[in-house]
């Protein structure tokens, strides 16, 4: 996202989802953990009123993400085009440890390890991020990013910093809704069920006890199971 400010612009990048989506993106969130960045001050889709940005045009878009950057399949890894760039118009970008093991666990990620579907621009990115460290470094940091990383200060850090939720995103009903729904339905089959015994009282007063018995069973079951003779 390019923010117009003054006479310049500030490029503020955002994560394409929401905030509390990332805990289960759980590579990606220890990755960020795993090399001291602050998740906290990242900024997330569901963070900013980019409709209200759009409309008093004083915002740009630059989507990057691998079905934009990957047209011709020349690579695997989105990271492998990051890397390349900043190589051309950034290369003091690359002396930094974090931003090359952020971009070397991506590659990794994307072709496994370089073992699927891997190309020879990924693997030159590879050995460039790679400079000046053993090709044991590749190894070790591809086994922990594929690690459950289910220690306890790890999970913490979790659900303090994305709010991971419990409930699906694609249920926007609340817990207790849920259950006033559930208990509001039952409600309703019981007052079916107990009009429905009612009229079939009413009618079968010349019936014999038996039957009386039978008529009683089948209400029984109705009432526990929702349904009652129509």
């Amino acid at each position: 996202m390019l923010s117009s400010k003054g006479d310049g612009q500030a490029a503020v990048p955002v994560v394409n989802m929401r905030r509390n989506r990332m805990a289960r993106c759980r590579q990606a969130a220890w990755l960020l953990y795993h090399v001291g960045i602050d998740a906290s001050v990242l900024l997330f889709a569901d963070e900013v009123d980019m409709d209200g940005l759009i409309m008093n045009q004083r915002v740009s878009l630059l989507v990057v993400g691998q079905d934009v950057l990957k047209s011709k399949a020349e690579v695997s890894s989105v990271c492998t085009i990051l890397t390349n760039t900043y190589c051309e118009y950034a290369y003091s970008l690359l002396q930094s440890l974090d931003i090359k093991k952020l971009l070397l666990a991506g590659i990794l990620l994307d072709t496994s390890n370089l073992s699927k579907k891997c190309t020879n621009r990924d693997s030159e990115a590879v050995q460039l991020l790679l400079f000046g460290a053993s090709e044991r470094m590749r190894h070790e940091l591809f086994q922990q990013l594929m690690l459950d990383h289910n220690d306890h200060s790890f999970v913490e850090y979790l659900k303090n910093t994305y709010r991971s939720s419990t409930t699906d995103d694609n249920d926007e009903s609340p817990p207790e809704q849920k259950r006033s729904t559930s208990a509001s339905g039952s409600s309703q089959d019981a007052k079916k069920s107990n009009s429905t015994n009612q009229r079939t009282t009413r009618g079968s007063g010349r019936k014999t006890a038996d039957e009386a018995s039978r008529g009683k069973n089948n209400f029984f079951l109705a009432k526990w199971f929702g349904f009652g003779r129509k």
